[in-house]
């Protein structure tokens, strides 16, 4: 990995550890702060496909990745809402459906800095009563305040009257692992997510599925895959996932203005 950017490695390191808690190993993945033809954006795919933001596996997220400062230029402001927006209108989506019990998570790395802080804390607390996680990874060395006032940990966050229902976010500063064993970083960036999966359904009183057993869950995974490609399949059971031990789906996210690379 000597040859890859903090970006690149922060998220082949985290993206290691997160893509196993996705069915079919595949992530929207967004960009922000950059300007495309002169246009700036707070929320684009890096594969400039608006209708299919998903990419297959690590691999491709890097490839798009790299592929994408051939088109994207660096641009302020950095704005954390919009995407945050985003990711809470997917949870939203999956919250009418409670049989699915589809979980998010929104991965976003950042150099730190942030240009729309109230914006960013009416959007965490609207994601608060949504089934949603955030994951903040600081990359360099600057200054993360702002990030672990995100966090909330201690005190939670507020913005015109209305205060966080539960906590949702969690910041790893990227460089405090990247010489560690990636075991390390995982029990870091997964720390509060299993609270945050079970609370957020304890709170609206939906019990887990019924977990697939071992010799169907291949089939289940398959016939996904297949309904993606467009396959008619003999089944429409959906894979059922136990709360205690939920598969949290990833939402990649790209670096920001002023520091991409």
């Amino acid at each position: 990995m000597n040859d890859l950017n903090e970006y690149q490695k922060a998220i082949l390191s985290i993206g290691e550890i997160l893509q196993d808690y996705d069915d079919d190993n595949r992530f929207p993945v967004y960009g922000f702060g950059g300007s495309i033809n002169g246009q700036v954006s707070h929320c684009f795919p890096i594969n400039f496909c608006r209708d299919q933001p998903e990419l297959a596996g690590l691999g491709e997220v890097l490839g798009a990745y790299k592929n994408s400062f051939q088109y994207v230029s660096l641009s302020g402001p950095t704005l954390f809402a919009p995407i945050i927006s985003l990711a809470c209108d997917a949870a939203e989506r999956n919250q009418r459906d409670t049989s699915s019990q589809k979980y998010t998570v929104l991965l976003i790395l950042t150099d730190g800095v942030i240009n729309d802080l109230d914006q960013t804390k009416e959007q965490i607390i609207r994601g608060s009563e949504l089934p949603l996680s955030i994951v903040i990874v600081g990359v360099g060395n600057a200054d993360f305040t702002t990030m672990e006032i995100l966090d909330a940990d201690d005190n939670p966050l507020e913005y015109r009257g209305k205060r966080m229902k539960r906590d949702i976010v969690q910041f790893v500063p990227f460089r405090q692992f990247k010489q560690a064993h990636y075991s390390l970083l995982a029990q870091e960036t997964l720390r509060e997510i299993p609270g945050q999966v079970t609370g957020y359904y304890k709170s609206r009183g939906i019990l887990p599925n019924a977990p697939i057993p071992a010799s169907h869950r291949h089939l289940a995974i398959e016939q996904s895959q297949r309904a993606l490609l467009g396959h008619q399949s003999s089944s429409t059971a959906p894979i059922a996932i136990p709360v205690s031990t939920p598969p949290v789906p990833p939402t990649g996210i790209l670096p920001s203005a002023p520091a991409y690379f």
